[in-house]
């Protein structure tokens, strides 16, 4: 059997590596959210030491009806950006729930990953 020591260090390694994917739905009035595939995020690194820069891949939601997507990204420290991709760093420890919200053909689609900074 692993002793504690080895079974962290190796959740640790895992982690780093993980995709990390929540999926939910915000739909306006009249539009039905639920329709079409969920938002995944990749996330690499999920946690490490300030300043840490993370990359973050939304590239893999595409939908295939030819209309164009709008990716807005809220980092919670102050910053936005946009895009399917996008690189963020963030300067101060801290615990970071990172909302991304899609504006689709069937309203909005969100989803959020937490950034463990310390």
């Amino acid at each position: 059997m692993f002793n504690k020591k080895v079974i962290l260090v190796l959740t640790l390694f895992l982690l780093s590596f993980q995709v990390i994917t929540f999926a939910g739905d915000v739909g306006p009035a009249g539009k039905n959210s639920t329709d079409g595939p969920d938002v995944n995020i990749t996330v690499k690194p999920a946690f490490g030491p300030a300043p840490l820069t993370v990359s973050f891949d939304a590239s893999s939601f595409l939908y295939h009806y030819g209309e164009k997507l709008s990716f807005s990204w809220n980092f919670n420290d102050g910053s936005k950006s946009s895009g399917a991709s996008t690189t963020h760093t963030f300067n101060s420890t801290g615990t970071y729930a990172v909302a991304l919200t899609v504006d689709t053909p069937f309203g909005l689609k969100s989803s959020w990953v937490v950034i463990i900074v310390n």
